[in-house]
């Protein structure tokens, strides 16, 4: 499994962010039809290394600032309903560190998205 903290650095390192872009591209588009691939990888490609640097730099300075994003969530006052729609990682700890957190907190739920499934499959029960 891609490390994201390791991904948010090498974008910001002007030889390695197109290995890290390409990382990316891998985990986000794995399972998708070519013609998504294509178009995806294309638009992601439009983009320069300023850019990727910039997302890289931002992302990790709001996790140094506030945490991981269930723990910036939680601190929100009121609550908001929180409804977490992913589709990658497709690794089943993913889904396992976040049902805790959605036993705990019952404004947030979290469904994974499958290839092909309804979006309205995928909402809160």
């Amino acid at each position: 499994m891609i490390h994201p903290h390791r991904v948010m650095q090498a974008l910001q390192a002007n030889a390695r962010w197109h290995e890290a872009v390409e990382q990316l591209a891998t985990m986000w588009l794995s399972g998708a039809p070519a013609s998504v691939d294509t178009h995806i990888r294309n638009e992601m490609g439009t983009h320069s290394f300023e850019d990727w640097a910039r997302g890289g730099r931002e992302i990790v300075a709001m996790y140094a600032r506030e945490g991981n994003p269930l723990q910036a969530l939680s601190e929100l006052s009121p609550p908001v309903p929180v409804l977490h729609v992913y589709a990658q990682p497709r690794a089943p700890e993913y889904l396992s560190t976040q049902e805790p957190f959605a036993r705990g907190h019952l404004w947030f739920a979290v469904r994974p998205f499958r290839s092909g499934e309804p979006l309205s499959n995928a909402r809160s029960t």
